[in-house]
């Protein structure tokens, strides 16, 4: 869940567009969509209690 929704708000798409094309891959009906968010943020949340920043859109790119 983590990789392809941060691939796909990598893009440009919002966290919600992701949430919504990530259920409709996976089978997930839409009315679940608020409980894959929340799981996203704690997800993300996570990672940034650990001092590991996925919100920057410039981390794969070299920066000068």
């Amino acid at each position: 869940m983590w990789s392809e929704l941060n691939d796909l708000h990598d893009i440009g798409c919002s966290v919600m567009t992701a949430i919504y094309a990530w259920c409709d891959k996976h089978g997930i009906d839409y009315d679940y969509a608020l409980t894959v968010r929340q799981r996203y943020y704690r997800l993300r949340d996570s990672y940034l209690k650990n001092g590991i920043d996925f919100r920057h859109r410039m981390r794969n790119k070299k920066r000068i």
